[in-house]
């Protein structure tokens, strides 16, 4: 009787302890991503390309955080509206 409620203290206690790896390793990637600059968003490439990782994306400009604002974001960033026409050497002739 003792050894099957030992066993099953083990396992409670073995599944907190990979419950608390796997929330550490999870909280350590995403400071990772938040405090990426110019060399490590490289590493960070490198790593999301060779393994099997859940996107994240941190809150940009701090304010678009669902991932509709970071789309809108990222689009206005990348593919600005282009400036206005400047048709003033044109001449027109009615």
């Amino acid at each position: 009787m003792r050894l099957e409620i030992d066993k099953r203290e083990w396992k409670q206690h073995l599944q907190k302890y990979m419950h608390s790896i796997r929330k550490a390793k999870h909280q350590t990637w995403r400071a990772f991503i938040e405090s990426a600059d110019e060399k490590s968003i490289w590493q960070i490439k490198k790593y999301t390309e060779s393994s099997m990782t859940l996107t994240y994306i941190p809150t940009l400009q701090g304010k678009a955080s669902s991932n509709e604002e970071k789309a809108k974001e990222f689009q206005s960033t990348f593919f600005p509206q282009p400036p206005s026409a400047d048709m003033s050497d044109i001449k027109w002739h009615h």
